[in-house]
């Protein structure tokens, strides 16, 4: 990550073009045509804990506010908008978006590209999962391509970009690998540096020192599961964790563990299906693929087709409660909140908290608050 940032720090004085992107870009494309891709809105979700920590940041909400975008938007797509206006960020040569993992970002986007006047592209990932959905995103990272070459007056070098897919491939096979083994009691990692992972994978797939983390990440915690080495010793409860996390706290699920001897073994990064990549012959393709089958990314997709797959893997993951975090701005989980409360509490029978609060904003609910409503719940599990 430190190198990460220092590649976009210093993009300017290295001659590299900088984009900006969204969560959803694949980030793959970017490296194989030697473009530092800056994940805007992790990076604030990142650079505002800092502030707030000390005190400071607050005024991007109302900076963000001030230009005419929503207020009840997603906070971070708020803030980013805000920071953006303020000048706190390094300006993009051109913006790439897209329409997943929420509406949020899409319209943020729009904005972001209103305010610096740069060229974009927006990337239109299919509602639904079947091949032809694969063919229809394939399709359209081929106009990303032909963007990009037009950007940078450079061609795609595709034997280049097999390379990178080989890395990603390697990287998201040992990733999803990891995630599984959280199935195992004691569960070897808790929900913090579950969600750290995948942060690190989204701004750096196809790196090779990212493939490396997480063959030896794997390698680690086989060897944890191993030995019967868990985040806790003595585990009174599992639980899944689902809609975010209150990033201006994350260290809530190490309250969670401290206090209650309950680890979060699932999220959407192992109770809803991925599929391992195995096929590079066409690495587009195999980058559709990817990504269109991603877990993290189907927030914005139909309920219907990993519905069998939460209850059977909520089952597998040996689950005796689940928490939905219903972050005020995300329209997208709050849409299916019903949907996935159905299926532990009404089919499986497993008690589920709907936990109110805000992604990014302290103001909207406060961390004393979730805590009086998860100590109520965590009650109710031991009774």
């Amino acid at each position: 990550m430190k190198d990460y940032f220092e590649m976009v720090l210093k993009a300017r004085e290295k001659g590299k073009t900088l984009a900006w992107t969204g969560f959803a870009v694949p980030v793959e494309l970017f490296y194989a045509m030697d473009i530092v891709p800056f994940l805007v809105e992790q990076f604030c979700i990142t650079d505002l804990v800092q502030k707030m920590a000390r005190g400071k940041g607050f005024e991007y909400f109302d900076i963000g506010a001030g230009t005419g975008f929503s207020t009840e938007v997603c906070s971070p797509h708020l803030a980013t908008v805000g920071m953006a206006k303020d000048g706190a960020l390094p300006a993009p040569d051109f913006i790439v978006g897209a329409n997943s993992p929420c509406d949020s970002g899409l319209v943020a986007f729009y904005v972001l590209n209103n305010l610096y006047k740069t060229p974009s592209f927006y990337l239109d990932y299919p509602y639904l999962q079947e091949e032809e959905a694969v063919r229809y995103f394939k399709r359209d990272l081929e106009r990303l391509v032909k963007f990009l070459e037009e950007q940078t007056g450079r061609k795609m070098d595709y034997d280049r970009l097999r390379e990178v897919m080989k890395l990603s491939a390697k990287a998201h096979n040992d990733f999803l690998k990891s995630v599984k083994l959280r199935k195992s009691i004691p569960a070897p990692f808790g929900g913090r540096e579950a969600f750290s992972l995948l942060t690190i994978k989204l701004y750096n797939e196809g790196l090779l020192q990212t493939a490396e983390f997480f063959e030896t990440f794997y390698r680690e915690t086989q060897d944890k599961v191993d030995r019967k080495e868990g985040v806790l010793a003595d585990e009174r409860h599992r639980i899944a964790w689902f809609g975010g996390y209150p990033f201006f706290y994350t260290k809530i699920t190490d309250w969670v563990e401290e206090n209650f001897k309950t680890v979060v073994v699932g999220d959407s990064l192992c109770l809803l299906e991925n599929k391992p990549i195995e096929d590079f012959s066409d690495p587009l393709e195999c980058l559709a693929r990817k990504d269109v089958g991603a877990s993290y990314w189907k927030i914005a997709r139909s309920f219907c087709y990993y519905e069998e797959n939460l209850g059977r893997l909520s089952q597998e993951f040996q689950l005796a409660g689940a928490v939905f975090f219903a972050s005020l701005g995300c329209k997208q989980n709050g849409g299916q909140m019903r949907m996935y409360q159905d299926v532990w509490r009404g089919k499986l029978g497993i008690p589920t908290l709907i936990l109110d609060g805000d992604v990014r904003d302290p103001r909207i609910v406060s961390i004393d608050q979730m805590k009086a409503r998860l100590k109520e719940f965590f009650s109710l599990l031991d009774k």
